[in-house]
């Protein structure tokens, strides 16, 4: 006969709640193991129901098979609880929790036990009936399968809550001071298990705990809604990071690929078909962080062309015992910053070596220039106080030396003004068509003097052609001084060989000399002001170096180049010069 009584509604009530506010969770799909929240309230909704039949039925038989039927509500729900615990917490993945649902096998046990209690009595050893003013009840006296049971329950229970508490407490501390009233409540229903297997509450024939539980799960339910604890934290964690603006990659502890953020998406494209594989295989350039050798690193990564500076940072993943989980790679792009910093130092550098040019170019001014005219001037002197007894051929050589003296101060001061005009405003080359045999000539005719004196032939040679499109009064300026170099290094009685070629495509200059070469350590610095790369000539002939350095600027706004070869008893220096008409 079936009789339901006040206090059996009272578990038909809470096994239709229990079932309503697991659909209600269910929609929240967005909370980590949410389907296993909800199987754990339709658990204790199971549990709740089979009670309400075994309170509303008379038949001891009936409320014994009820009873029975409750174990598939009171062996699951902690078990659903506990793999909520390990994906609402992170430690279990959609995949990874599955292994855990070997579990349900101890459920199985308990309920096969139950059902077959009549063949093996560890479940229960006795029951009683009872006729109350309530209704009617089954006392059981339990047996070690009971005890099995409950500390099962007990143990997963209290696992469970450790999971959950593990993930809120990481929220805000108002978050913490709130979750600690959430506890109190989720140990009431644990209380009240305990109190029942010890048979210390009002009616110890019925089973509180399915009411105690639900009490809890409301409770839960109505927290979550008022401070969306468990959806927002997860939620905004989430929201912020696929917001970032920076790349963000994730790894597990094998530096193999387990997430990432839409920024990191845009820079490698397929990144969704590298899960599961090394960093190492989409970036290379983080082995140091991987071996640990480095913290934060630079790296170029090119995308469609297109190359940007990244500064490659690390945060580690621990888990509560300081275990390494995995690592966050946190990308900030520094192209510009690094563009800032290269010009920075770029024109730090350039800084430098202006003023190291500048203490150069006094020193030309200082030395160079001022030791001529002190020259002119002794000489001078000297000829106005033995003028009446000089003969013809002294006051030659001294007219000589003044010549000689007042040609060279003339060329270096042309040189510093050009020089200077360079650095100051710039000058650009003004190109036309040149013959390069009419150049070669004029300079010949200018420094064949100087060659004389020396015993030196001067040799040029041109093909048919050497017509080419420069600006004359530059080339002029670099054959002048690479011959008067020529002439300066090269031994008594030798020679200088000038050469020119023109085609289509450029035209070749060559001035080879038969002097002692250039020592090694000086070819890098020939071209640099900033640099001492003088020598005395071969009949002492002084020099500053300068003259180079206007053969390199002016090759260089050609679109040029000046090479050099030099060993001992030869020197080659060759300008080549694009034909761009």
């Amino acid at each position: 006969m079936f009789t339901p009584t006040p206090l059996s509604l009272i578990f038909l009530f809470t096994a239709v709640a229990n079932g309503f506010l697991a659909f209600i969770m269910y929609r929240r799909k967005k909370i980590p193991g949410i389907n296993y929240f909800s199987l754990f309230a339709i658990s204790f909704g199971i549990w709740s129901f089979s009670v309400f039949l075994e309170l509303a039925v008379i038949d001891v038989s009936w409320k014994i098979f009820f009873s029975k039927c409750s174990y598939f509500g009171v062996t699951t729900a902690v078990l659903f609880q506990f793999l909520f615990g390990l994906r609402f917490a992170g430690i279990e993945t959609r995949e990874s929790v599955r292994k855990w649902h070997a579990l349900f096998l101890v459920s199985a046990f308990f309920i096969i036990l139950g059902f077959t209690n009549e063949q093996h009595y560890l479940q229960w050893t006795a029951y009683e009936k009872r006729i109350t003013d309530f209704g009617t009840f089954v006392s059981y006296k339990p047996g070690i399968g009971v005890w099995l049971l409950a500390f099962f329950m007990w143990g997963l229970f209290l696992a469970g809550m450790r999971l959950i508490s593990k993930r809120l407490m990481i929220g805000h501390a108002l978050y913490r001071k709130r979750y600690f009233s959430l506890l109190v409540v989720f140990i009431i229903p644990l209380l009240g298990n305990v109190f029942y297997m010890f048979k210390l509450l009002p009616f110890p024939e019925i089973d509180w705990t399915p009411q105690l539980f639900f009490i809890s799960f409301s409770s839960l339910y109505l927290i979550m809604r008022k401070n969306q604890m468990m959806e927002t934290l997860p939620e905004s964690r989430e929201s912020t990071f696929q917001a970032m603006q920076n790349p963000v990659l994730v790894t597990n502890s094998d530096n193999v690929l387990v997430d990432f953020n839409p920024a990191a998406a845009k820079i490698w494209p397929q990144i969704e078909h590298e899960l599961s594989h090394s960093i190492l295989k989409i970036m290379p350039e983080t082995e140091a962080i991987v071996s640990e050798k480095e913290s934060q690193i630079e790296a170029e990564i090119s995308r469609n062309g297109n190359s940007r500076w990244y500064e490659i940072s690390t945060a580690s993943i621990e888990s509560d015992l300081n275990e390494k989980k995995g690592l966050l790679y946190l990308f900030n792009d520094i192209t510009e910053a690094r563009k800032t910093r290269v010009q920075l130092e770029e024109s730090e550098r350039e800084l430098r070596a202006l003023n190291v040019a500048k203490d150069r170019f006094f020193s030309i001014i200082g030395h160079d220039l001022r030791s001529p005219f002190a020259v002119i001037s002794g000489l001078s002197a000297h000829l106005r106080m033995d003028l009446q007894s000089q003969t013809n051929e002294s006051l030659a050589d001294k007219l000589l030396l003044i010549e000689q003296s007042t040609q060279k101060t003339l060329d270096l001061l042309e040189n510093l003004l050009t020089w200077a005009r360079l650095q100051a405003d710039g000058m650009k080359a003004e190109k036309r068509i040149v013959d390069l045999a009419k150049l070669i000539k004029n300079v010949i005719s200018v420094l064949e003097g100087a060659a004389t004196r020396k015993n030196i032939r001067l040799i040029y040679s041109v093909n048919v052609s050497t017509i080419s499109f420069v600006d004359e009064n530059m080339i002029l300026t670099v054959l002048r001084n690479l011959v008067s170099n020529a002439i300066k290094y090269s031994e008594l009685g030798s020679s200088i060989l000038i050469t020119a070629t023109s085609n289509d495509e450029h035209c070749m200059i060559e001035v080879q000399d038969n002097g002692r070469g250039i020592p090694s350590e000086m070819m890098d610095n020939l071209f640099k002001l900033a640099e001492e790369t003088v020598s005395v000539g071969t009949a002492g002939e002084s020099g500053t170096g300068l003259g180079l350095l206007l053969c390199k600027e002016f090759v260089d706004l050609h679109n040029g180049t000046i090479e050099v070869e030099s060993e001992v008893g030869k020197t080659v220096f060759r300008v080549i010069l694009p034909n761009k008409w």
